[in-house]
């Protein structure tokens, strides 16, 4: 069973570091984004929020 998860677990281990922050770059590019539209949709659904 093959993923993202244990390809960088095994850059991790055999010091692949370019693998390993490109895995990081993109795992919190996937944060990020999520916070941003939990921010907005937030903010559209309770217009309380928007100040």
């Amino acid at each position: 069973m093959a993923g993202l998860g244990r390809y960088l677990l095994q850059s991790v281990q055999s010091r692949d570091y370019p693998a390993v922050q490109g895995g990081l770059a993109f795992f919190t590019l996937i944060v990020v984004a999520t916070s941003l539209a939990t921010d907005v949709m937030t903010a559209w659904i309770d217009p309380r929020v928007r100040r």
